[in-house]
Parts: structure tokens; C-alpha cells; sequence
């Protein structure tokens, strides 16, 4: 254990470790904004909490499936860039708003994983380091 940087406890690591519940998945779902455009799947966050009941079974085996280091995570993390005009008579590139919505499935395991960090993210980063908070995590090493 390092002592010149802050760690995670053994009972944080198993917080942050344990297998995913069907109630923090669904509070995600319930919270999402539905007012948002849909990924290239084509489904929008209202479908899925509209239709939770019928859809947790299979979202809650994909979050077994990434639990056991089975699911390649990348598979669900693409998007389609597209450009929006920014004014009615575009004439220059400078002109457009990229976009790039994302899948709704993949929002939700995103918005998961970071809720279980922000519950030890004010311990390990200082009072000084107000900047923006960014984890990598390689899905390999997962």
C-alpha cells in the first residue's frame, strides 16, 4: 500500500467490485433524461423506461456479462458523427455543430460505473485538484 497517495479501502474495492444490482441499473434507467435524441440504435432513454419491466432481464444479464469480463464493452460504445447546420444558409464548415449521440445502453452502464466511483472519488482526489475528474479504465484489465 502507498502511503503518499490516497487509497481505496478493502471494503470501497469490494463496493466498487461487487456485482451490479437490479436497483442501481434502474434507478439510471428512471433518472435519464428522455427528451435526448436516440443513439444509432434507434432507441430513445423513454423506450427504455417505458418498457424497463420487459427490457431489465436482458439488461441485467449484459451487466452480468461485463461483471464476469465477458462483454466487450466497445460493442456498445459507437456513434454516428453528424453535422448540424448551425444557421438556415450554410456556406462554410465552420457553419456546423457536430454531433455524435450515443446508444442508450451504453449510457446507462456509463452513468452506473460512475455513480459507483463519485462514492470514492472526494478520497482520492484533493480539495486542490478541482479540475475535471476523468478515469481510465483499460476493459481489458477489467
Amino acid at each position: 500500500m502507498r502511503h503518499d497517495k490516497p487509497q481505496v479501502s478493502e471494503e470501497e474495492n469490494e463496493i466498487l467490485m461487487a456485482p451490479f444490482s437490479e436497483g442501481e441499473v434502474k434507478t439510471v434507467v428512471l433518472d435519464m433524461e428522455h427528451k435526448k435524441a436516440p443513439g444509432p440504435d434507434g432507441f430513445p432513454s423513454k423506450f427504455y423506461q417505458f418498457f424497463w419491466e420487459v427490457l431489465k432481464p436482458d439488461l441485467m444479464s449484459l451487466f452480468y456479462e461485463f461483471h464476469a469480463r465477458r462483454l466487450p464493452i466497445h460493442s456498445l460504445n459507437f456513434g454516428i458523427i453528424t453535422l448540424l447546420p448551425k444557421i438556415a444558409d450554410v456556406a462554410r464548415i465552420q457553419q456546423y455543430r457536430p454531433i455524435c449521440p450515443l446508444n442508450v445502453s451504453f449510457k446507462i452502464f456509463t452513468k452506473v460505473l460512475n455513480n459507483r466511483l463519485l462514492k470514492v472519488a472526494d478520497k482520492l482526489i484533493g480539495p486542490s485538484q478541482m479540475a475535471s475528474f476523468q478515469v481510465t479504465i483499460s476493459w481489458k484489465e477489467l
